[in-house]
């Protein structure tokens, strides 16, 4: 139920704001558009369900991790077809899928999601250094169960040479990317606490992106940090140490950003003592209130293909359904698109169980539904698990920083 972004407190005033329309609705219209031959009941029963789902995920990943080979979800049956190496997992998928109340159905698969985005984030790290100019990112594709690894046409047979002792590895033409950074020029306010979805705007050009999450480190001393894209502070003016804030009340200086393969995302530190309190989303109904951002996802098996996720951020409310879980880049490919200003947005899922957190917007086709553009976009978005993986083995400051939840 996010709000077009119009400020509690805008610098002039504005027009009222249509009559909001509920998330789990946004949601059965999204199955709906993605599935056209879903019945409304079918569409219905796909966006309610998928806390059940995602908490299936990670218990399986937690419980079971040489076991559980990823999963897919099937709205036309409502079925989660889940991988599994072993006979023992098999039979704890049967168990679990009782327990949530989801309908399963098991295949048997040589590699676990785990020992493949072992393989994977290795690759990733590696980058053009260890595999040269035509790689582009490595990511697990649950369907083939192998690493999908995609590679410039003119340097697959260096890098297949390279990756020969790696037979989880399948090589792939890198996917076209039609997503384009979504930043613009619009100013609203809104009070505390700091909240997914608000714009923030950094002092040098007075850019604008959205703030995606609110995040705090897990040992002493205790920080907070605004959570946006990384790219929203590439360019003139925005990169490390300078100001960022919303509205009239500055947060603090960028301290960190990156934007490469399937990680976009800047962390800027709270320093202000107005925003004493995060884990909040941005609602619609009543901008001066806020809704929790209940749970984070902490497995990349947890998103899954057939799954329904929501967007938080500048230009509205924005619902889709998973297409694919390593597009171009290796990020999350949505069949919805956000606007300008969408940058560094919130992806999440607004279901029964607590609204789950699962990404930061990167961007989207050049289409906005805000503005009045035909349905047919697409999106992308980095995942919370890659992005904490990032913070953990490569930006030593920000290791063990996690997105708050309440």
């Amino acid at each position: 139920m996010f709000a077009l972004l119009v400020s509690a407190v805008p610098f002039q005033s504005a027009a009222a704001a249509p009559a909001a329309i509920s998330e789990i609705e946004l949601l059965t219209r999204a199955y709906l558009k993605t599935f056209p031959q879903l019945t409304r009941a079918q569409a219905e029963e796909a966006a309610a369900g998928q806390g059940k789902r995602i908490l299936l995920r990670e218990r399986l990943s937690a419980e079971r991790p040489a076991g559980f080979g990823g999963s897919s979800y099937e709205p036309l049956t409502n079925t989660e077809r889940v991988a599994v190496t072993d006979a023992e997992t098999d039979r704890r998928v049967v168990e679990l899928g009782s327990q949530f109340g989801v309908k399963v159905m098991t295949r048997r698969v040589k590699f676990s999601y785990r020992a493949l985005e072992g393989v994977a984030n290795s690759l990733n790290k590696k980058g053009v250094r260890g595999l040269g100019h035509g790689f582009r990112y490595a990511g697990v594709d649950v369907s083939s169960n192998r690493v999908v690894v995609a590679v410039e046409p003119g340097a697959m047979a260096q890098t297949k040479a390279a990756t020969a002792s790696l037979p989880q590895v399948r090589l792939v033409p890198p996917a076209a990317s039609d997503a384009v950074p979504e930043v613009c020029t619009d100013r609203y306010h809104c009070g505390n606490p700091a909240r997914s979805g608000i714009n923030i705007w950094h002092h040098s050009d007075r850019a604008w992106c959205s703030l995606g999450f609110t995040a705090r480190t897990s040992t002493p001393p205790v920080s907070r940090w605004i959570i946006t894209a990384g790219h929203c502070a590439e360019g003139e003016g925005g990169g490390r140490g300078v100001q960022w804030g919303h509205g009239g009340q500055p947060f603090g200086p960028l301290q960190s950003f990156f934007n490469v393969g399937n990680v976009d995302v800047a962390r800027i530190r709270v320093d202000s003592s107005y925003w004493v309190t995060g884990g909040y989303m941005y609602t619609e109904t009543n901008p001066n209130t806020t809704v929790d951002v209940d749970l984070a996802i902490q497995y990349r098996a947890s998103i899954a293909v057939g799954d329904g996720v929501c967007l938080n951020a500048r230009r509205g409310a924005v619902c889709g359904v998973v297409t694919n879980t390593v597009d171009s880049r290796g990020m999350v490919r949505v069949d919805a698109d956000g606007c300008p200003g969408d940058s560094g947005g919130g992806w999440y899922w607004p279901g029964g169980s607590g609204r789950w957190a699962f990404g930061i917007h990167h961007g989207g086709t050049t289409s906005c539904p805000a503005d009045g553009a035909p349905a047919g976009g697409t999106s992308l978005f980095s995942t919370l698990p890659d992005i904490n993986a990032y913070w953990d083995g490569e930006d030593a400051i920000g290791a063990g920083l996690r997105v708050e939840t309440r």
